[in-house]
């Protein structure tokens, strides 16, 4: 009987992943098109900035794949910016610094995706940013709502639709408009027929 070699404590899957840590830390940011295994933006998406954006953006399509409805998890800058909403002169940079930081990886085509070691950097990204699944939701509708302080009449109606449909788990169509309370408008003085012209300094400090 041979001793077991201890160097075998040292042998990994690289294919295996912390499925429960991935599937929480994504919950209400992103999901998969059953069908297509397209990623899909969820309401809780509203509250990561660009860096974490990218992050779970590319742990999603990591994620297709995993589910076997995707081929490749491989992302061009192009599909980075339609995924994310990030306009593609911003979402180069960004890529090209995440790159630096050794946050992801990039192909010889150009595309970015995440290996098996930096999967648990995006997961602490993202969890620290959003907080996940029911919290992240709560963030994005609290978002929401702030930014609607000042809006009035048929505007409100739409902050509150938009409330409800982020609770429902649809992302709302736009950001609202901030809209800060009118301000009266400065009277000028009224010259009566016959008077002299008011001088143009008590102008300004009349109106």
């Amino acid at each position: 009987m041979t001793d077991r070699d201890p160097l075998e404590d040292l042998l990994i899957d690289a294919a295996t992943v912390d499925r429960g840590r991935i599937a929480k830390a994504l919950n209400g940011i992103y999901g998969i098109d059953a069908k297509t295994g397209a990623v899909v933006a969820q309401p809780g998406f509203n509250a990561l900035g660009g860096r974490e954006k990218v992050l779970a953006y590319l742990l999603a399509r990591r994620v297709a794949v995993l589910l076997g409805k995707a081929a490749g998890e491989t992302a061009l800058p192009s599909e980075v910016s339609a995924g994310t909403g990030i306009t593609g002169g911003s979402a180069r940079p960004l890529l090209r610094r995440l790159l630096q930081g050794h946050e992801v990886s990039r192909d010889g085509d150009g595309g970015y995706h995440l290996s098996h070691h930096q999967i648990a950097g995006a997961l602490a990204a993202i969890s620290n940013q959003g907080g996940g699944g029911a919290a992240s939701i709560k963030m994005a509708v609290s978002n929401q709502l702030q930014s609607a302080v000042w809006t009035k009449g048929p505007r409100r109606q739409d902050v509150r639709g938009a409330s409800r449909a982020l609770e429902k788990g649809v992302q709302p169509c736009g950001p609202v408009e901030e809209r800060p309370p009118s301000q009266p408008k400065s009277k000028r003085p009224v010259r009566v027929e016959g008077e002299p012209p008011v001088p143009r300094r008590l102008h300004s400090s009349m109106g």
